[in-house]
């Protein structure tokens, strides 16, 4: 799972504010990394985006407890 948080990591760099990060920045960062297997990138992806979802909501709620 560190190899996903550090994916994860990286990636949230390239949000747009609470945007979710694109497939196609998370595309990138496989071919980068140089991940060819299919269900491993599909694997990784779905990962990310769970991720990704949960730290958007944690977000949202925070703004509205110091709203």
């Amino acid at each position: 799972m560190l190899f996903i948080w550090n994916a994860f990591i990286s990636l949230s760099s390239a949000r747009v504010g609470f945007d979710s990060i694109k497939f196609s920045e998370i595309e990138a960062w496989l071919n980068l990394n140089g991940i060819e297997n299919i269900e491993q990138r599909q694997e990784i992806t779905h990962l990310i985006r769970i991720i990704d979802e949960k730290y958007i909501e944690y977000i949202i709620e925070e703004r509205k407890r110091n709203a």
